[in-house]
């Protein structure tokens, strides 16, 4: 499951860097796996980060939906 959520960040980031909205949709899908699998396995530093990461995803989403409507 690790494998898919970093599979999913990566595509993520390589989107955003063509500029596909979908990269966050990537994004925001494989943080939250790494933070359900952290918080499973009670790596509450790495949940934590990874939470974060999914609410930063969320917040640009939105941003960009604000600015290129």
């Amino acid at each position: 499951m690790t494998w898919i959520a970093n599979l999913l960040i990566v595509m993520g980031l390589y989107l955003a860097g063509n500029k596909h909205r979908a990269a966050f949709g990537f994004t925001i899908v494989g943080e939250l796996i790494w933070s359900i699998v952290a918080a499973t396995k009670e790596q509450w530093d790495l949940a934590f980060i990874c939470t974060v990461f999914t609410g930063l995803a969320v917040v640009n989403l939105w941003k960009w939906n604000k600015e290129y409507k």
